[in-house]
């Protein structure tokens, strides 16, 4: 089931990895946010750090658990830090998770209980990076759910069937290569 926000939805920013460096290109991606009418929620990050972190292992996990009661959960950033939360296990549920880096650790865990919703793209801190179609390509996902084709050309000749699997190469392969 393909799950479309609406307008006033609550969106929330969760540090999971790294702590935010850079402030401007947090804030812009926050604000790319509200101008699509949701309302967003994140607690104090970009003051937050322990270490390389955005805070403990515990502050960040608790932030996740409570971060399930809204529409979207963004990731502020990637880095690193994420699977270590992982040692506990997040009560995920059927609403969007974004975010790329080390929280594909996190987009893995939550496809792997069965739950639906990890979104493989853009942290709050890179949305004002992407170009415009990629920024409304990820709205026009979310709002209306659906995702036109991107055309490309293909290296081999063929068809492949099967489930498709989107992360970051070593987090994937620490996940499940032997």
């Amino acid at each position: 089931m393909i799950y479309k926000l609406k307008e006033g939805n609550i969106v929330k920013v969760i540090a999971p990895s790294s702590y935010i460096e850079d402030k401007k290109e947090f804030f812009n991606g926050i604000e790319i946010i509200k101008n699509w009418g949701l309302n967003i929620k994140f607690n104090n990050l970009t003051n937050r750090k322990s270490g390389y972190f955005a805070g403990n292992d515990n502050t960040r996990f608790t932030e996740i658990e409570n971060a399930q009661d809204s529409e979207l959960i963004i990731c502020a950033k990637g880095g690193w830090g994420a699977s270590r939360i992982l040692e506990k296990s997040p009560k995920w549920k059927d609403k969007w998770l974004l975010g790329f880096s080390d929280n594909c650790s996190l987009l893995l865990s939550k496809y792997s209980k069965g739950s639906f919703g990890s979104i493989h793209g853009p942290t709050i801190s890179t949305l004002s990076k992407e170009p415009i179609w990629s920024i409304n390509r990820l709205k026009t996902f979310l709002f209306e759910g659906y995702l036109d084709d991107i055309i490309g050309y293909p290296l081999k000749k063929g068809i492949a069937k099967g489930e498709i699997l989107i992360s970051n190469l070593t987090i994937f392969c620490f996940f499940n290569c032997d």
